[in-house]
Order: C-alpha cells, then structure tokens, then sequence
C-alpha cells in the first residue's frame, strides 16, 4: 500500500518523539531536507531510507513503508472486454518476486507464481466490480499487499445531424458542410451497486485540435457546426468521470460530412411517389404526361422551400410551378425522340457548397 509523502512526515515525526532519549526537540528543518530525498525515492526508488537519511533522528528506528501498487489498464473496462491488471513492486526486481493473486474473493492459484506481476481479466456486466488483492512476496524481504477495485463501465456516443431529408425516408440524415451536428454521451456507470444518472457526471469534451471546448457537470451533449468543405473530417473526444474522479471513461467518434444530393421520383397527384422509381432509367407510355419530382438529401436546413431547382429536359431549361418547383411535368406527346434526358440541380444559396445534380433517361414505349 503506497503511503502519502504528508503522513511518512506524520509517521516519522512521532516515531521520533516517541523514541528521543532527550527532551530536545528535533531539528524539522534537517528532517524536511532528509525527507525531499524520500519522497524521491518514493516516486521512482527502492525501499527503506535513503542512505543519506540519519536514522538517529528518529530515534534509530527505520520505517518500514510498503510500496506495491495495482493499476488496471483500462481503468475501467466495458462489458465483456479483456482488461490487465499489473502490479509495481518498486523496491524489487518484479520477476523475482512471488505473486500471490485473488479476484473478488477467490484465490487464483492459475495467476499466481513467480513474477506473475501482471494477469489478464475479463470484465462482467455493466455496473459490476471486481476486487483484485494481491500478496508480493521479494527474496528475503517482508511480504506486501495490495488491493484494486476495477469497476466495469460502458459509454456510447451518438449523434445526429440537423439536414433536411423527405419525411418519408427512414434512413439516418448525413452531414453536410455547414451543418449542425448534435453528439449525445451515454454512459452507463455505477459504483457499490448504484448507478450514477448522466447528469451527475463531469464531461469534458474536445473537437479536432480543441482541447476541453466543453466541460461541466451533466453536460452530455455536444453541438458544434461543420466546416466549409465537405471533405473536412471531425474528431469528437469525450472524458466523463464521476465526481470523486473513481472512474473515468473516454469515447470518441469521426464525423465525415457529406455532399449533399438530389433524386428524382416519378410522381403522381394522387399515390405521391415510389421511392423506388428513382429516374436513372425510367420507361414511360408515349403520348402522356408524366410529372416528376426532385428530393434532396442532406442540405443544411430543414425545408424544401429554401432550395432553388433547376430543370432540363432534352438540353432545353424548363421548370416546376412557382408553388412547387420540385415538380416537373413532361409531355411526352408528339416527341419523336425514344430517349429523353432529364436532369435537375438543387441549389441551397450556400456558395461554398456545390448544386446537387441528378440525371436520368425517360424512355418512351
């Protein structure tokens, strides 16, 4: 068990009192001096005193201070994921040590050997903990103890971006270049049985080369704005941890903004459109009149009323009603052609981002 620089000062203050020969007070200042070197060996040493520590201020007697720690890697483990857990026994050579290993109670002698300083666990359910005590037993020296709860934790991220799609598509609306993306934190932790809610936790998020853009307790969700250019990927970080800092958990997630696009449907006044007759090669009767529709896909926004549509039909501008200029219809009547080329360009005013552009073929029978 690894002790505090302050309370070794405590420790060694009294034992001195409680061993001087003399009512004399001790010099602290030459005790401080002397105990800078210890807490340098602390950090990265080996056991006992310095050599340069007087024991005789202390009475001649030497503490004895333990300096084996656990630390699991992850700290806290999702469900079901492989985790390790190793031991550091400063004040030996680890693979020389004996390690004797029990996990929530139950001795593991298929762990435990010779320096066996570090072992291989498997993390239950969510909201579960596993106790890890460990007994390191150096070649001549006093056995030390360590002990280490790894508490088992999830956190999703999703996110979803404010695009326009038709209502009828049941897909997920895409990013787009400049255009809002929401990522929501879901993390699911709990401590002695308990589960800690979302908005008790402390979020720290980051973005791209931003470190901590947003942090705060119960701060779960993320809004940023998508760059310019569509080709312009967005790394997403978060950190959450409980309030006492026993367990943090990190997630992250890459945005890749796309380009928005456009369909044309074949359409009808009374049945609305077929979202799988997308015009790309679209056979129609000859002698009728067909009315076709453009949707768009992932444009900043969230109303059709805001884009702009351009039509062409066999080379020639044409266009929808001033009250629906997403519709278009053709008369096929008198045309001699077989084939009639159709294409459409949505446009959203934006002038960093380009007009989306379908083509199709109506085919007269």
């Amino acid at each position: 068990m690894r002790i505090s620089f302050a309370l070794v000062i405590i420790m060694l203050s009294v034992t001195a009192l409680a061993h001087a020969q003399t009512p004399q007070q001790p010099d602290m200042t030459q005790i401080l001096q002397q105990l800078q070197q210890f807490q340098q060996l602390q950090q990265g040493g080996a056991g006992g005193l310095p050599g340069g520590l007087d024991p005789s201020l202390f009475g001649g007697i030497i503490p004895q201070v333990q300096f084996t720690s656990l630390s699991a890697t992850p700290s806290s483990p999702n469900p079901q994921e492989k985790f390790t857990v190793k031991a550091q026994i400063p004040s030996a050579d680890a693979n020389s040590v004996n390690f004797s290993w029990t996990v929530s109670g139950r001795a593991r002698s298929d762990l435990s050997g010779r320096g066996k300083h570090t072992i291989e666990l498997v993390a239950g359910e969510a909201g579960s903990a596993l106790r890890i005590d460990v007994r390191a037993t150096p070649p001549g020296k006093d056995t030390e103890t360590a002990s280490l709860a790894v508490y088992v934790s999830d956190l999703a991220l999703v996110w979803q971006a404010d695009t326009y799609v038709p209502r009828w598509y049941k897909g997920k609306a895409l990013p787009s270049s400049n255009s809002e993306i929401i990522v929501t934190a879901l993390p699911k932790i709990s401590l002695a049985g308990s589960a800690i809610r979302p908005e008790n936790l402390i979020y720290q998020w980051s973005i791209d080369n931003t470190e901590r853009a947003l942090s705060g307790v119960g701060v779960n969700v993320f809004r940023f704005k998508t760059g310019a250019f569509s080709s312009r990927l967005h790394w997403i970080r978060v950190a959450v941890e409980d309030t006492q800092k026993r367990i943090r958990k990190t997630g992250e997630l890459l945005i890749a903004p796309q380009n928005p696009r456009a369909v044309i449907y074949a359409f009808s006044p009374l049945g609305g459109i077929e979202p799988r007759s997308t015009v790309s090669n679209f056979s129609v009767m000859k002698d009728a009149l067909v009315d076709l529709l453009a949707e768009p896909f992932f444009f900043a926004g969230k109303s059709r009323n805001n884009f702009s549509f351009s039509w062409d039909v066999g080379g020639s501008g044409a266009g929808g009603t001033p009250e629906n200029p997403y519709i278009l219809s053709v008369d096929t009547r008198g045309t001699r052609s077989s084939n009639i080329p159709v294409s459409v360009a949505v446009d959203d005013g934006d002038i960093f981002t380009a007009p989306a552009i379908k083509s199709g073929v109506l085919k007269i029978q």
